[in-house]
């Protein structure tokens, strides 16, 4: 009986995922404290994983994808900050219409969007975070309203204490107001 007990608690342990508990090293937003995810993919590359998180309870509907990189000298991640940030303002770029005429209309998505963010250092980690607009399907870089089903906060982190970079999405329904905290900080 006591053998049928322990499965018993164990199995409603492993129900209630934490956040914390797939990312010791990061200090989560209250926001997501004692919020249950649920792992709906994970991925494994070289020395980068990560997973894409739904949230159940009060944030049902608000999802978390997040890739780590492990082993990252500061230089390296300096590159990665680069990089990803001239991603990110490329998906709202201003672009040429497709008509390759001499109709001189631009088509971008400017209007409610501030990609200059400034970076933010600390002791413990150097940060960067974007607010944007996605699509149902998690996209980003939507620029008609009719798609723009969620907002997302992309927190890119780098913990300088264990060389680790993050690049954390998170997504929630248009209709809700932003963190007022950033997504994570490293302990």
């Amino acid at each position: 009986m006591k053998f049928l007990w322990l499965i018993f608690f164990l199995v409603s342990c492993s129900k209630n995922n934490e956040l914390k508990n797939y990312y010791p090293h990061l200090k989560w937003a209250d926001q997501f404290k004692g919020q249950e995810v649920n792992v709906d993919k994970e991925f494994q590359q070289k020395n980068v994983s990560g997973m894409k998180l739904s949230f159940g309870g009060k944030l049902k509907g608000h999802y978390l994808i997040s890739e780590m990189s492990v082993d990252i000298e500061p230089e390296k991640a300096a590159s990665i900050f680069k990089n990803k940030s001239l991603m990110i303002k490329g998906l709202y770029s201003i672009q040429a219409t497709p008509y390759t005429g001499a109709i001189t209309k631009e088509a971008g998505c400017f209007a409610d969007i501030n990609l200059e963010q400034a970076m933010k250092e600390t002791k413990n980690q150097i940060s960067l975070q974007f607010d944007l607009k996605a699509t149902e399907r998690l996209v980003l870089g939507v620029c008609i309203e009719e798609q723009n089903v969620y907002r997302n906060q992309t927190l890119m982190i780098y913990c300088k204490n264990i060389n680790t970079f993050y690049e954390l999405k998170y997504f929630y329904p248009k209709s809700e107001q932003p963190l007022k905290q950033p997504i994570a900080v490293c302990h």
